[in-house]
């Protein structure tokens, strides 16, 4: 859904998702798109997000 701190609106669409809901989700987190490394939905509907490292 997210990779490289960009959006893959296809992935959020194909999955039945928003980028409204996406972005509430992050919000519900304290994050931001350009946070994260990547964010997958799981196989049980959970979403899964690996941040980016700061260098």
């Amino acid at each position: 859904m997210i990779y490289d701190g960009e959006i893959l609106y296809a992935n959020l669409t194909e999955n039945g998702y928003d980028e409204e809901w996406i972005m509430t989700e992050l919000k519900r987190r304290k994050l931001a798109v350009n946070d994260i490394s990547y964010a997958v939905m799981g196989t049980k509907g959970n979403l899964y997000i690996e941040l980016l490292r700061m260098q």
